[in-house]
């Protein structure tokens, strides 16, 4: 799909580190952009499809704990779906997956592990675990949804949980078995009513 966020180049690069086969997915189809959980979808069931297992997912997010400030970064453990949508609304395609399934433990906590042993410059900070708190956007959320999501979550952000929902669903068919997946966080801004700074999209990109 054809992606119109600005930051978001588009690209697939297939690399190699040392014997092993890396995808490079530069940029994402938000569900803002287009209105369809198809098109945002996408590229990560195609992934799946190409025999690929273990999946990183980046995105940019606010934080709502203050301890949790820009430039550190979150794993998150978990998520809460507030887009109001969900890439499995309607028919159900047996091919892909059960109609029904559980979500629980879909972000992989030995891939969480493993990124907590990366050796990082001291001046950065990882947090184990979180809540992802996912909205459609485009617009920035209100002090009323923070207040409100603060008490739910520790991040927000636009993105990740349309791809877990299609992957957790790719998950319960055994063909596709053996998917893992891990986000991977940035912390670019407070929430709104956070701090006193103006929220752009330049500064979250």
């Amino acid at each position: 799909p054809k992606l119109s966020a600005e930051g978001h180049a588009g690209t697939i690069g297939l690399h190699y580190f040392g014997n092993k086969h890396i995808i490079i997915v530069s940029g994402r189809k938000h569900y803002y952009e287009s209105g369809d959980m198809d098109e945002t979808t996408f590229i990560v069931r195609a992934l799946v499809y190409w025999g690929i297992r273990n999946i990183i997912m980046t995105s940019a997010v606010g934080s709502m704990l203050e301890e949790v400030v820009p430039g550190d970064f979150v794993l998150p453990h978990g998520f809460v779906n507030k887009m109001g949508s969900n890439p499995l609304i309607g028919p159900n395609y047996e091919e892909l997956g059960q109609r029904f399934f559980g979500v629980t433990n879909i972000y992989d906590p030995k891939l969480r592990s493993l990124a907590m042993q990366v050796d990082l410059p001291n001046n950065l900070r990882v947090h184990p675990s979180g809540t992802y708190v996912a909205v459609i956007g485009p617009c920035f959320e209100s002090r009323e949804e923070i207040l409100e999501f603060s008490g739910i979550g520790t991040v927000v952000g636009m993105s990740i949980v349309p791809d877990t929902l299609a992957l957790a669903h790719m998950r319960s068919n055994p063909t596709y078995s053996g998917i893992k997946l891990l986000p991977i966080c940035l912390v670019t801004n407070m929430a709104e009513g956070m701090s006193k700074a103006e929220i752009t999209h330049e500064g979250n990109t």
